[in-house]
């Protein structure tokens, strides 16, 4: 296994980059054509045809596509360290529910990670509370990409979207206590990821991260994962979000 945490290349930036562009493209494409009654695997059945139309086949995660239906099904992923995500064909999406889409590509080359995810809500039925922690969730990520520095360790990062949660009443929805993790290359096992929790204090400069924040407040739920370049010396503001440059709608559906 390796567990060195190295600095990424240009090339590796650029590769994530592209497998970012089309894991965006492909879920604004699927999520905008979802219609009730669709099933969490068929969802993941056609994230992963179109995956494979921007040339992603292979995954290094076990789950290649995770598709969650409601909020009972991300509390009990995130409770259960994502034991139970594997997309089920009973569970099915109605207006007013809640998605969480998680996709895991690998460079077939060389063997490089992406990782994209995104909370929406499908055709909204009294769902103003729930939109509103999407909003403020989004919002408190892009924040939180913008104030990265690389001389900051796991920890920091840590710290900081804690505090951001405690200002904004949100809890943490994570059992590993972490809002992000190292991109590696491979298949899952075969590169130790890095989390960003309380008790790492390796430095974040020179890699790409998946920042992930997720979490709850009263009945909603929701979480968003970019893949972020934070490059050697960069201060606050100088963080790249890889494969797309605005922020992902949240309401899909007809309203």
């Amino acid at each position: 296994m390796n567990n060195e945490i190295y600095a990424v290349t240009e090339e590796e930036v650029d590769i994530t980059t592209y497998m970012q562009q089309q894991c965006v493209d492909s879920y604004l494409t699927v999520a905008s054509s979802l219609k009730s009654g669709m099933s969490e695997r068929a969802i993941e059945k056609a994230m992963k045809a179109e995956l494979a139309l921007g040339g992603l086949k292979e995954f290094w995660y076990n789950i290649p596509v995770m598709v969650l239906v409601g909020e009972d099904r991300f509390r009990m992923m995130a409770a259960d360290d994502y034991d139970i995500k594997e997309p089920q064909e009973e569970i099915v999406l109605q207006p007013g529910m809640p998605f969480f889409i998680d996709m895991h590509p690998r460079h077939a080359q060389t063997g490089r990670w992406g990782n994209f995810a995104a909370t929406g809500i499908f055709n909204p039925q009294d769902s103003e509370e729930a939109i509103k922690l999407l909003q403020e969730m989004q919002e408190i990520q892009l924040n939180g990409i913008s104030s990265l520095r690389a001389d900051m360790a796991g920890a920091d990062v840590a710290a900081m979207f804690d505090g951001k949660f405690g200002e904004a009443g949100i809890q943490l929805l994570d059992v590993r206590g972490n809002y992000g993790h190292s991109m590696g290359t491979g298949p899952k096992g075969s590169f130790q990821r890095a989390f960003l929790d309380a008790n790492n204090a390796f430095s974040i400069g020179g890699q790409i991260f998946g920042i992930e924040p997720g979490g709850t407040r009263g009945l909603s739920v929701a979480r968003f994962e970019d893949c972020v370049h934070i490059p050697d010396g960069s201060l606050e503001g100088q963080s790249t979000i890889l494969g797309r440059t605005k922020p992902v709608p949240l309401v899909f559906g007809n309203s």
